[in-house]
């Protein structure tokens, strides 16, 4: 039986950086991208507001000003992001291991299966998911390890075992028929008396 241990799933969540690295760098460019643009729309309509404020006898004030006290305005943004961003990715390694995490066990018993060793079942925890192809792996493995324990059947079932039977059924029946024709032809055949529509049948002497 192969299972994941405890050890193995609750101290390392990034066990496939290939996997789990490519999908934990896209939700760091994603979160990257949608701050940058919430951010700086929010910069659009500061700067439109002070457009707005110029042409009703406002002063003007240059644009680095205005980006510093746009900074100053709105750095709580920025912040929570930030303190947001560490719990964005130890949830996304937590749910990528859920995927991630399975496969380990599923290498492992194909593995074995390679080296000619027995594998039971696979095991996976509550929460991951996979658990669908679990159930048809083990499926699987409960056909090979039967076809293994009883490999005559295997072959008596094989599609050249099922041929070769159906040429055998075809075959006794054409013995079969051709006996029936054999006998019907062998069998006496009933004389008729013309004028007197009597048939007699010739009875085999008894001597």
């Amino acid at each position: 039986m192969v299972e994941q241990t405890k050890t193995h799933l609750r101290k390392k969540l990034f066990i496939n950086p290939k996997i789990q690295g490519r999908i934990l760098w896209r939700c760091v460019i994603f979160w990257g991208v949608y701050h940058f643009l919430m951010l700086h729309t929010l910069l659009v309509f500061e700067f439109m507001s002070l457009q707005i404020q110029i042409m009703n006898g406002g002063s003007a004030i240059a644009f680095s000003e205005l980006y510093s006290i746009f900074l100053g305005k709105y750095y709580p943004i920025v912040l929570t992001a930030m303190a947001i961003f560490p719990i964005l990715a130890f949830d996304v390694l937590k749910m990528s291991h859920r995927i991630v995490g399975p496969l380990v066990p599923f290498q492992h018993a194909v593995k074995k299966l390679k080296n000619g060793e027995h594998v039971e079942e696979v095991n996976l925890r509550d929460g991951d998911l996979l658990l669908e192809f679990q159930e048809d792996f083990n499926e699987f493995l409960k056909w090979y390890n039967e076809q293994k324990l009883n490999p005559k059947k295997s072959v008596e079932t094989s599609p050249n075992a099922i041929r070769d039977s159906e040429e055998e059924i075809l075959a006794e029946i054409e013995t079969l028929h051709k006996e029936a024709v054999d006998n019907t032809e062998a069998s006496p055949q009933p004389e008729s008396h013309a004028g007197t529509g009597v048939t007699v049948i010739e009875q085999p002497d008894g001597n």
